[in-house]
């Protein structure tokens, strides 16, 4: 159990999710995903895990020609309070690992009229979150 600096104890945790920057260049996906910690009885932000994302929209959608989705025509959509927080375990007794999963799909709508979503998701072990 994480300590609380605000509550001066040892406190439950509470594990959220939020998608931080998502930028589109030509037709490379760039976002970052971030797990964090906080504590259950005052919110405080108390740990967190960052991961970056990169993907080729072109794996995805394929354009007759050139693909026209740029930072000019293209849209990105994306809801940041729609992501999923599962947790997982391996193991058992003291040499149990927690895991924390956060996934969500980012909306990407093409200038030819092609709508599809991309999935991200993140896992990170509870022993792998940086203190705030």
């Amino acid at each position: 159990m994480p300590r609380c600096e605000q509550c001066t104890r040892f406190v439950s945790i509470e594990v959220q999710g939020e998608v931080g920057t998502v930028d589109l260049e030509g037709t490379n996906l760039y976002a970052d995903l971030r797990l964090i910690k906080t504590c259950v009885e005052c919110g405080d932000e108390l740990e967190e895990y960052n991961e970056s994302f990169e993907t080729d929209l072109e794996e995805h959608h394929d354009c007759d020609g050139e693909m026209p989705v740029d930072n000019m025509g293209g849209e990105i959509t994306y809801e940041p309070d729609e992501i999923e927080i599962d947790e997982s375990g391996e193991g058992k007794g003291r040499w149990r690992k927690t895991y924390y999963h956060g996934t969500c799909e980012v909306g990407v709508k093409c200038n030819c009229g092609w709508e599809g979503t991309i999935p991200l998701a993140i896992k990170a072990q509870a022993s792998h979150f940086d203190e705030l």
